[in-house]
């Protein structure tokens, strides 16, 4: 090899490692890693993001479909680009990653029953993707809130999902996502608005007339306070039972009786060591103490007596178990 080809070489390669160098610089002063640096190719500007906000229809539209391809591609949906046009992007800013920056919440609705987010981080004059929640359903709206005394971020996420074919249900709710194992993980659950049918013949083919019945639950949540450092969220629920006139028939009746009504107020509290909203805690019979999520008799369809009443619970290793309540000794259900 020349000595002008060596010497081309060599700067090549000095410049290269100026590159790498500087990238490295760069991310330990925004705390970014060195990969999501990498990903600076296909990152969100901060133009681009004022368009999409922007009151010129041309402007926004264009931007929409833009930021449409970059997520899907980043959150490794490609395979839906093809059905751009149909899928609904929101974006949501906030800091969410705890730089005291405003980053980007990226909601993408890609089809009626399947939404997904994209979470990204604010670097320089734009966003990089850091993080993504998936499995979720069509996705209404999603807010933030820090929890300081712990250096907790919770992602809050209202949710629909409507089921016409077999299940006939609709169900509006509420979940609260945290970092959990270098992932966002699912802290809390609850329906806002829930309509579900049930038919005695599905479980009974045999039984002479069987009635259908209608499950509504009505909920709200009515606050997220911090009481004496103390993270609690306090909601109330009606649940209605409803009977129908007609029995014996195999679509779903227009006429209903109100058989049952209760009403529930509700606290769950954050569990540094559950990592998770529960309502207290019990013992088992192999006395392990775990978390209690909620209670069957929480929910309309335990008022068919389908089946006994059982916990829904979460042990000190983060693991979701349901148990029966003659298994579970309760000491400070709230």
């Amino acid at each position: 090899m020349k000595k002008g080809a060596i010497s081309f070489l060599i700067l090549i390669l000095f410049v290269i490692a100026t590159f790498i160098g500087q990238l490295y610089y760069n991310a330990s002063v925004v705390k970014t890693t060195f990969n999501e640096i990498l990903l600076i190719s296909s990152n969100i500007s901060e133009k681009l993001v004022d368009n999409f906000f922007s009151k010129d229809e041309r402007l926004k539209k264009d931007a929409q479909n833009k930021i449409k391809k970059i997520v899907l591609k980043d959150l490794g949906y490609d395979n839906w680009l093809d059905y751009i046009d149909y899928i609904e992007v929101k974006i949501y800013p906030a800091d969410v990653v705890d730089n005291e920056k405003e980053d980007l919440i990226i909601a993408l609705n890609i089809s009626k029953d399947l939404g997904v987010i994209g979470i990204y981080k604010k670097y320089n004059d734009g966003y990089v993707y850091v993080d993504k929640i998936e499995n979720l359903a069509y996705i209404d709206n999603v807010s933030t809130l820090r929890y300081k005394p712990k250096n907790l971020i919770f992602i809050i996420v209202d949710e629909e999902l409507e089921e016409n074919i077999g299940a006939f249900f609709y169900d509006k709710y509420t979940r609260i996502f945290t970092k959990k194992n270098s992932s966002y993980e699912e802290v809390f659950r609850f329906s806002s608005n829930y309509e579900g049918y049930f038919y005695e013949k599905w479980t009974k083919p045999k039984l002479k007339n069987p009635k259908w019945y209608k499950l509504v639950e009505y909920g709200s949540i009515e606050q997220i306070t911090d009481e004496n450092l103390d993270l609690h969220i306090k909601a109330s629920k009606i649940i209605q039972i409803f009977e129908s006139e007609e029995s014996n028939i195999d679509s779903i009746p227009e006429k209903f009786i109100l058989i049952k009504e209760k009403n529930l107020e509700l606290d769950y509290f954050w569990s540094d060591k559950y990592k998770y909203f529960i309502q207290g805690e019990g013992i088992t019979k192999d006395n392990e103490v775990v978390g209690i999520i909620e209670s069957s008799d929480q929910f309309a369809d335990y008022y068919l007596d389908l089946s006994d009443k059982y916990y829904k619970i979460i042990d000190k290793n983060g693991k979701i178990k349901y148990i029966s309540s003659n298994n579970l000794r309760l000491l400070n259900l709230k």
